[in-house]
C-alpha cells in the first residue's frame, strides 16, 4: 500500500469494525485539534 490512506482503505474493507474504530479515532482527532486551533485563537493557548 502506498499511503496511509490506502491502508486505513484497505482495512477498512477487510475488516469492518476495526474501520468504524478508525473512523471514531478521526472525527476524535478533528474535534481535539478544533478545540486546540480555537483555544490558540483566543490567547488561551500560549
Amino acid at each position: 500500500m502506498a499511503t496511509w490512506n490506502d491502508y486505513k482503505n484497505h482495512v477498512r474493507e477487510a475488516y469492518p469494525e476495526i474501520g468504524k474504530d478508525f473512523d471514531e479515532a478521526e472525527s476524535l482527532s478533528k474535534i481535539v485539534g478544533d478545540m486546540t486551533e480555537q483555544r490558540r485563537e483566543e490567547g488561551d493557548g500560549e
